[in-house]
Formats: C-alpha cells, sequence, structure tokens
C-alpha cells in the first residue's frame, strides 16, 4: 500500500468545501494550491509508471487532471457519458499505454470502473487510480491496479 504524505493530505484539505453537510472539491480559488498538489500526486504516482492521464469531463477534474499531467510532462483525456455512450477526448496517442485514472472523488456521476472499462477497451492499461476524497463510488473491484484515496476528509 502506497503511504500518503501528510503534506498531501494538508493540500487537499486546503481545496475542499463543506456546505451543509456535504463536501467537495474548489479547484477555482486556489489555483497555486492546485499546481502544489498535481506536482506532489505526480511524485507520489511517478511509481507506477503513467505516460497519460485521464479523468471525467467536469470543470475540478479537468483542472486537476491537468495539472499533474503537467508535472509528468504526458498527454492529458477526458472521458463524457451521454445517451450511454462513453467518449474519450482527445483520444490518447497511441505510444501512450499506461494511463493514471484521476478524480476529485469516484462517484456514481463519475465512476471508476467505466472510466477504467473506456481505457481497457482502447488498449490501455490502467497504471494506478487516485482520487482526493473517498466520494460515494463504494467500487472496491480495481482488479490489476492500485486505488488511492488521498485524504478521508
Amino acid at each position: 500500500m502506497t503511504e500518503v504524505p501528510e503534506r498531501i493530505r494538508a493540500l487537499v484539505g486546503d481545496l475542499v468545501v463543506v456546505d451543509e453537510g456535504l463536501q467537495w472539491i474548489d479547484t477555482a480559488s486556489r489555483p497555486s494550491v492546485v499546481a502544489a498538489l498535481g506536482a506532489e500526486i505526480a511524485v507520489l504516482s511517478h511509481r507506477f509508471g503513467a505516460d497519460a492521464v485521464a479523468c471525467w469531463v467536469s470543470d475540478d477534474e479537468s483542472v486537476l487532471a491537468h495539472s499533474i499531467a503537467v508535472a509528468l510532462d504526458v498527454p492529458v483525456a477526458r472521458a463524457d457519458e451521454n445517451l450511454g455512450l462513453l467518449t474519450l477526448d482527445p483520444e490518447l496517442p497511441g505510444a501512450a499505454r499506461s494511463v493514471l485514472l484521476v478524480a476529485t472523488a469516484w462517484t456514481m456521476e463519475h465512476p471508476l470502473a467505466p472510466l477504467a472499462s473506456l481505457l481497457t477497451n482502447r488498449g490501455k492499461t490502467v497504471a494506478a487510480a487516485v482520487s482526493l476524497l473517498p466520494g460515494d463510488d463504494r467500487t472496491d473491484g480495481a482488479p490489476g491496479y492500485p486505488k488511492l484515496v488521498l485524504s478521508t476528509s
């Protein structure tokens, strides 16, 4: 199991917003924290050998994935679902074989398993799945790759 350094937990905590018992990540109000967190996640995930990053399409997911991809110097793609059809934009280059999956939280709206399947169906390997918060998608079936949750707050 990968140990999450306290500095990463602190950076995640700086982005958490709590309102009426709900919590989420706000990447818009603290861009320097997002950049620092992306660099730290890149260092933490370097051992997984990812040569691309993928996330679900949403503002916060895209900003987070971009910050990690910049630090790793790899391409990033965003997945979307429309009427049951999953798409990836842009398509990852053929040289990108091992993909780091990223989310603020794996949720029912942004679940892990379909994103992983979308990429494996395109001939990619999932290097690892990383989320900032636990989320409500309790899919524990992440066979063959590590699943890291960086904060429990």
